[in-house]
């Protein structure tokens, strides 16, 4: 693979995972403030403090497993869309990226 290439990639990867970042972010926000029943039962969690593995993987289903569709929310339908396409991406370039790098070798 090209250098050229793999810096793309590496600088993909960074944006994507920004975009990740935030868009959870605002999935968190949004559930808190307007659903605290479920933001409960997905542990209460937060970017960064009490976000144990079970906690992310609660959120992980219930982003991927669409379970934010039965609030009938519009916008936060449209963030959890964001953000489940945007994790799709990162997960492709970050294998990309680290075939990228295997090959370098």
């Amino acid at each position: 693979m090209p250098k050229s290439v793999l810096v793309l990639l590496v600088l993909s990867v960074l944006t994507l995972f920004i975009l990740v970042v935030v868009l959870h972010s605002k999935l968190l926000q949004q559930l808190k403030r307007r659903h605290p029943e479920t933001w409960e039962s997905l542990g209460s969690p937060t970017l960064l403090l009490n976000n144990s593995m079970a906690n992310a993987a609660r959120l992980l289903r219930f982003v991927h497993g669409k379970h934010y569709r039965e609030l009938h929310d519009d916008e936060l339908n449209r963030i959890a869309r964001g953000l489940r396409a945007i994790e799709l991406a990162y997960v492709a370039a970050f294998l990309l990226m680290a075939l990228g790098l295997a090959s370098l070798r």
